[in-house]
């Protein structure tokens, strides 16, 4: 019997994929000059893409969260160092209850086990805890060991080896092997475009970044600034030119054109098995990150569109009764949060009963607008204790940060009573705030916060110092610290 073949369950199959640190408008499907997409161009006429789509939060966990649950930050808790509360139902629970196999491939530490992540799938394997080995005796912990495998097999010339195509392998691994009898749900977090850029896999390094363009600049410079060096630009202790920032824009380009090899190869397995038909697939990203704008690097201290506007493009099973908008385009606005209410509404089971979110596909809200939160402990913490000018970062950044935006304006409220706000129609990159000559609809965008959203003195703190150990060196190893 052919491997995926439906005649054994009527139910439908999912795949979330979610592209990690990955902006909507570095992807030529979005119309971005760099062809960075040619496989998800491919992918388009057979999917709907929403070009107005929106993160929760300007990184991992909270953003996960919000997919996972429907809720946004302020609901689900999942802010600075929270672990995920076993009360709020999440996306592969729901599932495994209704009969699906379950499965996840995780990237950071931040959507971890430990963090409660994992509750729903059948099995969850951790990138990050490779190979699962303590040896305190030589003082190398389970987590170094980790991080020591992953450059040994860099440094050993294992040159397309890395964690996006680790997690690629583990899900076609998975599914050829897998029962036919019940559907699928599998999640997996492709990490290749997060910091640090500059390692990109062959073939695909130098297609956006010519010898020419490192001639012009200091390539150890720019190798610094794509790991670790961004908190000194941001310190104001790192002068960086628009050179400099378009080679580390190239070499993130450069990794977004191999997710999007990844992504096709998924694709193209799919349809070898015979899933493809049968597969809701679900192509976005948790956040996006910052090169420069507003004098800001990477994805702290920030609320703007660079960190928040995502990808979203959603392939529906064959038969579904949307598929008739197969390759159009929809620009209302949307969120991370209406990510599980659409699985639900799709596969046609109850969701929970609480949800920010409504289903992709339902009759759209007039005028509706969608959130976004961030606390920055952790970040904080993090850039006094390792980070040189890190106490002028905490100084500055030191804020909370909530915001709503509707299809015209955006609106930034910080905890320190400060706020923004920018007319997203006519100034998409936000560099005028308006929020002063328009005092009036700043107090109306502010009202829908504080109606929406519970106030940051709410957000609970985790106080577990040998938890907050280790998520500080997992982001030693992506290139934070």
């Amino acid at each position: 019997m052919p491997v995926g073949d439906s005649s054994h369950h009527n139910k439908l199959n999912v795949l979330l994929i979610v592209l990690d640190a990955v902006r909507a408008d570095h992807l030529s499907c979005y119309g971005y000059s760099r062809r960075t997409t040619p496989g998800l161009e491919q992918l388009c006429p057979e999917a709907v893409t929403f070009t107005r789509a929106f993160s929760t939060s300007a990184w991992t966990p909270p953003a996960h969260a919000s997919l996972f649950t429907g809720l946004y930050p302020s609901h689900h808790k999942v802010a600075a160092n929270l672990n995920l509360e076993e009360s709020v139902p999440t996306l592969a629970e729901v599932l495994q209850r209704e009969g699906y196999h379950t499965y996840g491939v995780s990237g950071p530490f931040h959507i971890s086990s430990q963090r409660g992540f994992a509750r729903g799938f059948d099995r969850y394997f951790e990138r990050y805890n490779l190979p699962c080995l303590r040896l305190p005796g030589l003082g190398i912990t389970r987590y170094e060991l980790s991080a020591e495998f992953f450059r040994y097999a860099l440094r050993r010339s294992l040159a397309n080896y890395d964690a996006s195509l680790l997690a690629k392998l583990k899900i076609q691994r998975y599914l050829s092997r897998l029962p036919k009898e019940r559907p699928f749900f599998v999640f997996v977090n492709l990490s290749s475009a997060h910091s640090p850029y500059h390692k990109v896999p062959r073939p695909f390094a130098g297609k956006f970044v010519s010898p020419e363009m490192l001639a012009g600049v200091d390539s150890a410079k720019g190798r610094s600034l794509a790991r670790r060096a961004g908190y000194q630009y941001m310190a104001g202790k790192l002068p960086v030119s628009a050179e400099e920032w378009e080679v580390v824009q190239g070499w993130y380009d450069e990794q977004i054109l191999y997710l999007d090899w990844i992504i096709g190869d998924l694709m193209r397995f799919l349809q070898r098995c015979g899933f493809y038909d049968d597969t809701l697939v679900i192509i976005t990203a948790d956040h996006g990150e910052q090169f420069g704008e507003h004098g800001l690097a990477y994805h702290q201290f920030s609320l703007y569109d660079s960190l928040l506007h995502i990808p979203l493009v959603v392939k529906l099973p064959a038969g579904s009764d949307w598929q008739g908008l197969a390759g159009t385009e929809v620009e209302r606005l949307v969120s991370l949060v209406d990510i599980a209410p659409t699985v639900y509404d799709v596969l046609g089971i109850a969701p929970p009963d609480q949800m920010d979110g409504q289903s992709l596909f339902s009759e759209p809200e007039q005028q509706r607008a969608v959130f976004a939160e961030y606390d920055p402990s952790a970040n904080v913490e993090m850039v006094t204790k390792y980070i040189a000018a890190g106490d002028e970062l905490a100084g500055k950044f030191s804020r909370a940060l909530q915001a709503v935006r509707t299809p015209t304006y955006k609106y930034i409220l910080a905890s320190d009573g400060s706020a923004e706000m920018y007319d997203v129609g006519q100034d998409p990159q936000e560099p005028h705030d308006i929020a002063a000559a328009h005092p009036q609809l700043a107090t109306e965008l502010r009202a829908m916060i504080e109606q929406h959203l519970l106030p940051p003195g709410e957000w609970k703190k985790h106080e577990d110092e040998e938890y907050n150990q280790q998520i500080l060196a997992h982001l030693h190893d992506l290139g934070y610290l």
